[in-house]
């Protein structure tokens, strides 16, 4: 019982009535209550035997708005979290969207805007300067004949109407009709939307029949995108890469590792764009995630509830939308089309007044390319009786930093073991490090439970932060230690917190102590012998995720902590907007922000299950599977960096890998060990260039002054720093080919003027390599040298660090 803290000291009765399931039988016990004068600190949650958490299951923390003049007093007095906060990008996201019901654009965080027509789809989804869509979106429906049906709007504009977590929200509304004899009487279309803070834009496209059912041949939503600012895709059975001139998408098809990720659940979703600006579409059926809530159930490939066996079903509470997928007949289809050949086509049999209105929704020149993508549904039958609904939530992506100077991150060094390290080795491996606690450290021993170490835990952090280094903790949801006190009142549960399944199995302590009705997770022997074992919590769908949150801010409170590692995020994207939103005000007024951190297995797609979370996330670390040595630059940028993303993110590897990533603002972290990753003396070159968080112009920027040959095998990135007060200025460079090159650097040396490196010419710059132990040798090149590069993973040698410097003659 939480007892209210303004409660007046004495005995309380008290009658408790248990009611079975499906108004069952019911049964009375009465309840004496002793209140004592003395209060309890934190309610008692800092004595986990009281199980004072388990209210924590229904906390709300983080809800509504964010109070931004208590954000902003707290930033007043400390300029240097202002300054942190601000170059992440993160200062504006709880800034609400803004409407122009004139205009019908409405406006995000991160310079993204959205204009409608008067229809209630995107006309325009503009981020930044970077106009993504080629003409207006439309919703088709065709009859049993294939012709299609004539959309008529009530005439009214879209109503708009703000939301309690400072987003905006729109609804139109129409009717589309048959022309031939016999066809449907109408359906009545809906369309309703909301575009959040974080830039996320949620539409529900309604339809329902008039009179009768009426069986169409198909339901078609078109995105027609302009193809210059779509050359790279991620989705839809492709890996990130280059964009194919055409993709056939359908929910069933046999994929493999050769073409997709296939991992289940995801492949409802698609990215299209580049470095400057992107979409992601997602399909992700709601009526499918509230099932699953509301049952503690998941859902088997065909969308199904599936009670017995969560283990994998639980995550395809991430499948498509089952209107979308219709039985198999759905799908999608993105192909590389000419331009049409007049905008009145589009919107034939409609008065010249509509005409003119809807060719000045037009978003892009005429004369450009299109990528028209266009998701279908396949032959169904709109219902009378209810409305058919259609999903799709649009993600404009970069989430931060639109139009304005790319940062790269040398600043933020992590430190990450597995075991324990004491903070003096983790301050002479890395200066003022980012160290994390993982998982089965010593420190952090129980999976997803740092509540049973807390006393040596909050001493190593005072250390750490007396000496200027940071602490962060391996801690999510997914798996559960059964070390955590309160194990056996979730089991209690129903289902609703610790998965269940038939499977079972697992260590020997779950086949003892928990026997049955449970889903094994991770376990591992600890360095102490011990063995940590623990079960499968839910995805997406769980009270589990406000205990998390109140955790963390437990956390927070009570050891002072600076950031959480997460090692994938099965989180709806509220949970992680909540956790933020109630972070906020009590770490604002600290010398650094508090940092999230998200890992992920390239196995599965590294950024489609994970995009909606980018804006409350600070940096990204994909490896574990990714192929390194395989890919090509375009699969870098869109599989690996977070670069179209607007996110800052290191490797996970080795030293082969420290020259391509370089080139995207990106090293290695010290992990496992500090010696299959050193990026010390990498670090160490970066610091004495003044390189520690530079401007970047990379190979994608179309303001980069430069460009190496062979371009299709060596790519070349500008960094901008500054040292003592003046601008430095380094380019990276890595060979992709796997054959050794000889390489050369063209400059605009109108352009490197212009950002600052006053009075050069061929004739005056030169090319200083420092030497970098494991990297490279020192060197001094003119302008037109040529650089011999190795083979890709062909050990040293394979690119280059190099300072740009003007010399009098």
């Amino acid at each position: 019982v939480d007892v209210p803290e303004d409660a007046v000291a004495g005995k309380y009765m008290m009658v408790v009535r248990v009611t079975e399931l499906d108004e069952g039988a019911a049964e009375e016990t009465s309840v004496s209550l002793s209140v004592a004068s003395e209060r309890i600190d934190q309610h008692g949650d800092s004595e986990l035997w009281r199980h004072t958490r388990l209210r924590w299951l229904d906390s709300t923390a983080g809800e509504g708005v964010v109070d931004l003049a208590a954000v902003a007093k707290s930033l007043q007095a400390n300029p240097r979290a202002s300054e942190q906060l601000a170059s992440r990008g993160r200062a504006d996201v709880w800034q609400p969207v803004t409407v122009d019901r004139n205009t019908f654009v409405l406006t995000a965080s991160g310079a993204r805007a959205v204009r409608l027509g008067w229809r209630g789809l995107p006309a325009s989804l503009r981020v930044g300067a970077t106009e993504l869509l080629a003409s207006p979106m439309r919703l088709r429906l065709k009859s049993k004949d294939d012709s299609l049906l004539r959309w008529t709007t009530t005439g009214a504009a879209p109503k708009f109407a703000e939301d309690q977590d400072g987003g905006v929200g729109w609804v139109a509304s129409g009717e589309m009709h048959g022309d031939e004899a016999g066809a449907c009487s109408g359906i009545k279309v809906e369309m309703r939307g909301v575009l959040s803070s974080d830039g996320l834009a949620q539409l529900s496209l309604s339809l329902q029949a008039k009179g009768g059912g009426c069986a169409l041949s198909d339901v078609q939503l078109q995105v027609p995108m302009v193809e210059s600012a779509t050359r790279l895709v991620n989705g839809f059975n492709f890996k990130g890469a280059t964009r194919p001139e055409e993709i056939r998408f359908s929910w069933r098809e046999e994929v493999t590792e050769l073409t997709s990720h296939n991992q289940q659940g995801l492949d409802c979703r698609v990215w299209l764009g580049g470095a400057d600006a992107g979409l992601q579409i997602n399909l992700q059926g709601v009526e499918q995630a509230k099932q699953a809530a509301a049952s503690h159930c998941g859902q088997n490939d065909r969308g199904e509830l599936e009670c017995d066996d969560l283990i994998s079903a639980q995550y395809n509470v991430a499948l498509g939308s089952a209107v979308w997928y219709n039985k198999n007949l759905g799908g999608a289809t993105v192909k590389v089309q000419a331009p049409p050949h007049s905008t009145a086509v589009l919107f034939r049999r409609t008065s010249r007044r509509q005409l003119r209105r809807r060719a000045s929704e037009a978003a892009a020149p005429a004369s450009a390319r299109v990528t028209m993508i266009t998701i279908f549904t396949g032959a169904l039958t709109v219902p009378s009786h209810e409305a058919l609904v259609l999903p799709a939530r649009l993600l404009l992506t970069p989430v931060r930093g639109a139009d304005k100077p790319r940062v790269a991150d040398f600043d933020t060094r992590y430190f990450h073991m597995q075991r324990f390290t004491t903070v003096a080795q983790a301050t002479s491996a890395a200066p003022s490090p980012w160290i994390i606690l993982h998982q089965g450290n010593q420190l952090n021993p129980y999976i997803n439970y740092p509540f049973l170490t807390v006393g040596p835990l909050k001493r190593y952090i005072e250390e750490a932060h007396a000496v200027g280094a940071k602490v962060k903790l391996y801690y999510t949801v997914r798996e559960l230690s059964t070390s955590a006190v309160e194990l056996w009142a979730l089991r209690s549960l129903n289902g609703e917190v610790l998965v269940p399944s038939k499977a079972e199995g697992g260590h020997a302590w779950l086949k003892e102590h928990v026997r049955s009705n449970y889903s094994a997770a991770w376990h591992e022997r600890l360095a102490d012998g011990e063995v940590d074992s623990s079960v499968h919590t839910p995805a997406f769908t769980t009270r589990w995720d406000n205990y998390w949150i109140e955790g963390i801010l437990w956390l927070v409170k009570n050891l002072d902590i600076d950031g959480i590692y997460l090692d994938g995020a099965p989180y709806e994207r509220s949970v992680l907007r909540r956790l933020r939103a109630a972070l906020e005000p009590i770490t604002a007024n600290r010398p650094n922000p508090f940092l999230l951190d998200l890992h992920a297995s390239c196995f599965g797609h590294p950024h489609l299950p994970y995009a909606e979370l980018y804006p409350f996330i600070d940096s990204i670390w994909y490896g574990e599977q990714c192929n390194y040595i395989g890919y090509s630059p375009e699969q870098w940028l869109a599989e690996v960096s977070g670069v179209p993303f607007g996110l800052q993110g290191q490797m996970l590897g080795d030293n082969r890998d420290q020259w391509h990533g370089l080139v995207f603002g990106m090293t290695c972290r010290i992990y496992p060990d500090p010696h299959r990753c050193n990026p010390r003396p990498l670090w160490n070159a970066l610091d004495a260039l003044g390189m520690r968080s530079p401007r970047m112009l990379g190979w994608w920027d179309k303001a980069v002054p430069l460009i190496a040959e062979p371009s299709q095998h060596v790519k070349a990135t500008l960094f901008i720093g500054s040292l003592h007060g003046k601008p430095t200025y380094a380019v990276a460079l890595a060979n992709w080919a796997h054959q050794a090159v000889e390489a050369n650097i063209n400059f605009d040396y109108a352009a490197l003027t212009a950002l600052g490196l006053a009075d050069t010419d061929a004739t005056k710059l030169q090319m200083m390599a420092p030497a970098i132990e494991g990297f490279q040798p020192r060197r001094l090149f003119a302008s037109d040298a040529n650089f011999a590069m190795q083979p890709k993973n062909g050990g040293m040698g394979q690119g280059w660090l190099l300072q740009l410097r003007v010399t009098q003659l």
